[in-house]
């Protein structure tokens, strides 16, 4: 008889603590939930930014070598090719696969 008059004496106490670690429980799961998705966001930037250093490393590169070669020609606005060597040729070809502007032969 003793246990159950302190569990009716202690009822809301006990109500009060389930609530109130209910509240913490929720509060924690939702941080977590936060924090999981900063962290994905996060991955996500990185993730981007490595493309586009990966594309602008490789356009940088393109550029490069156009100021290298500047007589195939590769660009729209840059005049045609004329006289070109086999070499010559088959670099132009090469950079029409990057630069999808290069005029045929």
């Amino acid at each position: 008889m003793l246990m159950h008059n302190a569990l009716v004496e202690y009822a809301g106490l006990i109500s009060l603590l389930t609530a109130v670690g209910t509240f913490v429980a929720i509060v924690a799961g939702v941080a977590e939930l936060i924090k999981a998705r900063r962290g994905h966001v996060k991955e996500k930037e990185q993730e981007f930014n490595s493309s586009y250093l990966t594309i602008s490393d490789a356009y940088h590169r393109l550029l490069e070598l156009s100021v290298e070669y500047p007589h195939l020609g590769i660009f729209p606005w840059q005049e045609e090719a004329a006289d070109l060597s086999l070499a010559d040729l088959n670099r132009r070809d090469i950079f029409a696969g990057f630069s999808g502007a290069a005029q045929d032969a």
